[in-house]
């Protein structure tokens, strides 16, 4: 395919979908996994403790939505160690990127760059600022939409 083609499918694709708040939304309902869980928890020690008695609703609920979101996971990914990893995020392993300061000497604008792979601007912003990671397949398109090769716009 022609860089041309490549970004003509990416914006089809795409549809300038807010990518980087999709993705904001999914961490958003795995982190309130959590947060409801740790509720539960100090509500069931609350209750214990003056009640004398422990209503288990709550937790089959709250565990149904984690088994599901593991399980859907496992499903995707077909990697069985899905169903066991944990909340482990490594800071140094976050990609880092010069997208900015490559757009800039390119004279394009968020705007204009986001257009060009089909995705919205705030998205762009987004990705400088590191507030998200692209996926690789967003990178790979930005990578061919500024004539450059992946590791010349990201790095870890």
């Amino acid at each position: 395919m022609t860089k041309e083609e490549i970004l003509k499918q990416a914006r089809v694709e795409n549809k300038e979908k807010d990518v980087a708040d999709l993705d904001a939304q999914r961490r958003g309902a795995y982190i309130a996994y959590f947060v409801g869980l740790f509720t539960i928890i100090v509500w069931d020690i609350v209750e214990g403790f003056i009640f004398h008695h422990i209503n288990y609703g709550g937790n089959m609920a709250l565990f149904a939505m984690a088994a599901t979101a593991f399980l859907i996971k496992y499903v995707r990914l077909r990697k069985t160690h899905e169903l066991v990893v944990g909340l482990v995020y490594n800071e140094e392993l976050k990609l880092k990127n010069n997208l900015a300061e490559i757009r800039k000497q390119k004279k394009l604008s968020q705007a204009d760059l986001a257009k060009l792979v089909g995705v919205s601007r705030n998205t762009i912003s987004s990705i400088e600022t590191g507030q998200y990671e692209p996926t690789a397949k967003l990178a790979l398109l930005l990578a061919v939409a500024l004539d450059l090769k992946f590791e010349d716009i990201f790095y870890f």
